[in-house]
Parts: structure tokens; C-alpha cells; sequence
């Protein structure tokens, strides 16, 4: 029978490869006095069958068997769905606790229905009693960095009180069930750290307080999993930094934290682990960051740099490189910003400040590059109209107006001071009247000289060029140039030999 003054908690920990240490964890547990509880043990995918020993040693347990390693979220998660509490504690398995912990924790919720998250006060183990949390401020959406309270300082008991907080704390931390369904679980695109800021954050979305609780305590062993200065550390705090950045902060926010990280953060780890010699650590740095790019980019810009400065040395051509990428990731997020409201595909950059009308739809794809070197690239997309530019295409100053439809393909580059538009400034007959549009389809691999003006309702064929200064006002066959006032075929170009 359930006891109203102890609702039911689900402890949820995941093992990998450390038997002995969840055992520790299991055996602090039994000392709890705390009488209503569960224990969930999810292993996610250990190397060996140890763990099985601890249901044998610990028949109280609910032990569950991931078959991989699903990473800290995922096996929370799994542990969750599992419980059947009206709260949850999530615990790191290599964490020892004190018999009255759980107690105030539990309060904390029963009294103030706005908690939403409460973790405790966390002390090192066998560190003369240093605190590791005494509750935190908020990630800095600018560095992506955050502080804690009380960090290193010796616990005697002067953060013995419980209060609102910024952060909870991922080794410990109690929630309530209704919270995880109306909020949701820990988001798995982390793997691995970041991940309980990340939906904290969430939480505090849904207008729920986090707080801290320093009547309770526990003691964590700390990076066992991972190790101190592990390259897995490292990659995953060097990915996940910039991936809460991305997931939290505003457009604007997240464009200065990765020019931070990008002008100062980086270039500083990373000169520290080179200066170490630590090329595990600073390889895993770099992965992290590349990560970004999904799909290497980054990494196949480094290989091109080599091949292109094969005299440079390992310091040149990292400082080359760093240049270079710093460039392109700024291009990268300046599209998002400068196009937000658009449907962008991956890779898109701005270079210089486009002009953007966007009352239709403006669907852009991957790679696509808008420049305005030259002059300022302009797209006006009217209510109704819908502008395309497909994959690797590129635009470097030109005015496209549409009232209906302009579809550009695939590998198209049109060049500075081109203006394309699919209606007329005022209708022929009554010019108080505006014109009627017709779409203008553009094919793949089209390319369009600079001051080339094209009109209404044509359709310019793959491969095709239109020269500098031409007017188009009929369609174009595939594979011509076509040049002039009006635009007339000049010459036929060569199929591709795979035509």
C-alpha cells in the first residue's frame, strides 16, 4: 500500500563496465531511510556479464539489459519508462549517498508544486569533504560556459539551505513524473554531457523552478565512465558545448558563442593540447567541433589545404586552416540569420548583407551560396509566390523579384547585377494595373553573365549560358548561349560526354 507522506521513488543509475562501482552505489542505497523506493538498473551494453552478479546480491533491484550503449540520456531513458514512482531520481552510478539524502529532496517537491527539477549538495569522495555543486548559475549563452557554487570550497555546512537555482546537477537529480510526461525525456542527441542542462532548460520553458537542496548530500566519485582527461571527454564537451548553444540560445546569441569558441576557445585548447603533445585529446577536440559540419566539410577543407600548401608546416597550416574555417563557419551562420524565415538546406552561406522580402516561401538548398560582393543580392518573394534554388547553386548580387514562381536548379551561377523577375512593373495596356507573372524555370548547370535580365515565363534549359547584357524573353534550349536584345542563340555547346 502506498504512504501518502512517501510517495513512491524510481532510482534510476546506468552501468558500463563498472559493476564495482554501481555495486558501492546499490549497497549506500540499502542504508537510505527513505521507505518507498524502486531501484532501476539499466546496463547499457557492457563488455562482459559481471552486472548480472548484482541481481543476485541485490534481489530489489530492476535490472535492465540495453544491449548497447545508448549513451547517459538513452539510458536514463530507458530506466524511466521502466519506473512506475511518482518521482524519479536520476543518480551516475559511481555516486555513494548519505542515509538521510532522499528526505529532503522529496520535501522540497511536496511543498512548493512550482519544483520541477531539485538535485542536492554534492561533495567530491575522499577530497577532505571539497563541494563539487552547491547549485549554479546560468549557462552563459555567450561563452557556453557555466559556473558552480561553492566549487572546491570545504563543506561546513554553509550551504546547508534549499532555494532556486539555475542548473540542476546531472550526477543527482529528482524530478516528478508528471514533469517527464508533459516535458518530455532527456534529449539523446547529447550522448554524453550537456544533456541535463539542456533539458533543465526545457523544464524551465514549462514554467517549473529548479532548485537547489543543500540538506542533502551526496558524494561523486567523478569521469569514472569517462576518465578525467579522456579524448571521449573531450570530444563530447567540445560537440555538445556548441550544440546547446545551438539548441538554447537565440540566433543572435548563438552567432557570438560561436565566434567565441571559434576565435578564443578553440584556438586555445587546442594550442594547449598541441604544446602537450596530447594528439589524442586535441584530435578529439577537433572531431567534436567538425561534428558540426555533419558530414566533414571541415575536415575535407583540411585535406585540400594540405594538398594546396604541401610545404607548410604542422603550425602554418594549422593556423591557415583555422583561418579559413572561421571564415566559412561565420558565412554558415550569417545564413542563418540573415535568412531565418527561409527553408534552408546544410551548408548555406551569406557572404555580405542580402536584401531579403519574404512575404512567400523561399526554399533554398544545400550549399548554396549568396553573395554580395559586388552589388547586394536582393530576393523579394511576394504573398503567395515561391522562389527555389536548388543545391550547389550560387548568387553573387543579383535582383530576383517573384510574384509566382522562380525555380532555379541545381549548379547554377548567376552573376552580379542580374535581375530576374516572373511579372511585369505595370500591365502593358493599362499601366495603373500591375502586370501579370508567368514562372521562370531555370535548369541545372545554367549559367548567367552579369547585367543579363530575364523576363516572364521562360524556361532556360540545362547547361545553357546566357551571356553579359542579354535579354531573355523566349526560352532557352538546353546546352546554348544565347546573347543580345532580344536574347537569340549565338552558339550550341558540346553535350556532356555521359548525355
Amino acid at each position: 500500500m502506498k504512504n501518502p507522506d512517501y510517495p513512491l521513488v524510481s532510482i534510476v543509475t546506468v552501468n558500463y563496465n563498472q559493476t564495482n562501482v554501481t555495486r558501492d552505489l546499490l549497497t549506500s542505497l540499502r542504508n537510505i531511510t527513505y521507505p518507498s523506493i524502486e531501484i532501476i538498473v539499466v546496463d547499457n551494453g557492457s563488455a562482459d556479464d559481471s552486472i548480472k552478479v548484482l541481481k543476485d546480491e541485490f534481489p530489489e533491484i530492476k535490472l535492465i539489459l540495453a544491449g548497447k550503449n545508448t549513451g547517459f540520456a538513452g539510458g536514463n531513458n530507458i530506466g524511466i519508462k521502466a519506473g512506475t514512482g511518482d518521482y524519479f531520481l536520476l543518480i551516475n552510478n559511481d555516486v555513494e549517498v548519505t542515509p538521510g539524502f532522499l528526505e529532503p529532496l522529496v520535501d522540497c517537491f511536496q511543498k512548493n508544486p512550482k519544483v520541477g527539477i531539485a538535485s542536492p549538495k554534492i561533495v567530491y569522495f575522499n577530497r577532505d569533504e571539497k563541494i563539487q555543486y552547491a547549485g549554479s548559475s546560468k549557462i552563459n549563452h555567450f561563452t557556453g560556459g557555466g559556473k558552480r557554487l561553492g566549487y572546491l570550497e570545504k563543506d561546513h555546512g554553509q550551504y546547508d539551505f534549499e532555494g532556486k537555482t539555475e542548473l540542476a546537477h546531472g550526477a543527482c537529480l529528482l524530478t516528478r513524473k508528471t514533469i517527464l510526461e508533459s516535458v518530455g525525456l532527456l534529449p539523446e542527441i547529447y550522448f554524453l554531457y550537456y544533456e541535463e542542462h539542456d533539458w533543465t532548460e526545457n523544464v524551465k520553458r514549462n514554467g517549473y523552478d529548479v532548485y537547489f537542496v543543500g540538506t542533502s548530500k551526496i558524494y561523486h566519485k567523478e569521469s569514472i565512465s569517462t576518465g578525467k582527461n579522456s579524448p571521449l571527454k573531450t570530444y563530447y564537451l567540445s560537440r555538445n558545448r556548441i550544440l546547446f548553444c545551438k539548441r538554447n540560445c537565440s540566433r543572435f546569441e548563438y552567432f557570438l558563442s560561436t565566434l567565441y569558441i571559434l576565435i578564443i576557445a578553440a584556438p586555445k585548447n587546442l594550442l594547449g593540447f598541441l604544446f602537450k603533445g596530447d594528439t589524442e585529446n586535441l584530435k578529439a577536440y577537433m572531431r567534436g567541433l567538425l561534428w558540426h559540419t555533419d558530414g566533414g566539410e571541415l575536415e575535407k577543407k583540411y585535406l585540400d589545404l594540405k594538398k594546396e600548401y604541401p610545404n607548410k608546416g604542422k603550425f602554418g597550416l594549422f593556423f591557415t586552416f583555422l583561418g579559413k574555417s572561421f571564415s566559412y563557419v561565420t558565412r554558415i551562420i550569417a545564413a542563418k540569420i540573415y535568412l531565418r524565415g527561409c527553408k534552408l538546406g546544410k551548408f548555406v552561406s551569406v557572404n555580405g548583407r542580402p536584401l531579403i522580402f519574404r512575404k512567400g516561401e523561399i526554399i533554398i538548398g544545400d550549399r548554396v551560396a549568396i553573395w554580395s560582393v559586388f552589388d547586394r543580392t536582393k530576393l523579394s518573394v511576394r504573398l503567395g509566390g515561391k522562389l527555389e534554388i536548388g543545391s550547389n547553386s550560387r548568387i553573387n548580387g543579383a535582383h530576383i523579384a517573384v510574384k509566382n514562381l522562380v525555380s532555379i536548379g541545381k549548379n547554377v551561377r548567376i552573376a552580379p547585377y542580374v535581375l530576374i523577375m516572373d511579372a511585369d512593373f505595370h500591365d502593358v495596356q493599362e499601366r495603373s494595373d500591375e502586370g501579370k507573372s508567368a514562372p521562370i524555370v531555370i535548369k541545372d548547370n545554367v549559367w548567367v553573365a552579369s547585367r543579363a535580365i530575364i523576363l516572364k515565363g521562360v524556361t532556360i534549359g540545362e547547361g545553357a549560358v546566357v551571356a553579359s547584357g542579354a535579354v531573355v524573353t523566349k526560352d532557352v534550349p538546353a546546352y546554348a548561349v544565347v546573347g543580345g536584345s532580344p536574347a537569340k542563340i549565338i552558339k550550341m555547346l558540346n553535350l556532356p560526354k555521359n548525355e
